[in-house]
């Protein structure tokens, strides 16, 4: 089985009006949970080996923490900027097969559309920081698709909510 976890960006500041919106960083509360959220996710013994990120500095920033806690670098992936469900499976497909878990750092309302396709009804909003965390029956990363995974959890900075 393959294990899919992916991550909304921590909660970001909109004190700066005439920042672009790709540039945008994480304010107190998103710089406090985005750490916790990473130590929660150790906790619960899940070990990634390969962290790809939406290259927008919320996302990248949140992701940094990951790396640091787990020592290991981060991909950027364009299309996982407010990507939908078919660029995360775009950057899941080209995975090379000695990858078994993989931690996507991204975007709503992509990922909240992911984990209801995953498991229909299932949440109105995965909030900043939240985590969801499938599996894959597919034996190939090429072969993954939505309806063949399971949903295990969804993690949020407060709690599990499923």
């Amino acid at each position: 089985m393959k294990t899919i976890l992916i991550s909304r960006h921590a909660k970001s500041a909109w004190d700066n009006p005439g920042l672009q919106d790709f540039d945008r960083p994480l304010n107190d509360r998103g710089h406090r949970d985005a750490p916790e959220m990473a130590e929660k996710i150790k906790r619960l013994g899940h070990k990634p080996d390969i962290l790809i990120s939406s290259p927008a500095n919320r996302a990248l920033t949140t992701a940094k923490y990951y790396a640091s806690l787990f020592d290991m670098p981060i991909s950027e992936v364009p299309n996982l900027y407010h990507g939908m469900p078919e660029h995360y499976l775009e950057a899941l497909h080209e995975l090379s097969e000695d990858v078994h878990t993989v931690f996507l750092f991204g975007h709503n309302p992509g990922i909240t559309y992911i984990a209801n396709m995953i498991k229909p009804g299932v949440t109105d909003n995965i909030p900043t920081a939240g985590v969801i965390v499938a599996k894959s029956r597919a034996d190939l990363w090429s072969h993954v698709d939505w309806e063949l995974c399971s949903l295990e959890k969804i993690l949020t900075p407060n709690e599990i909510t499923y």
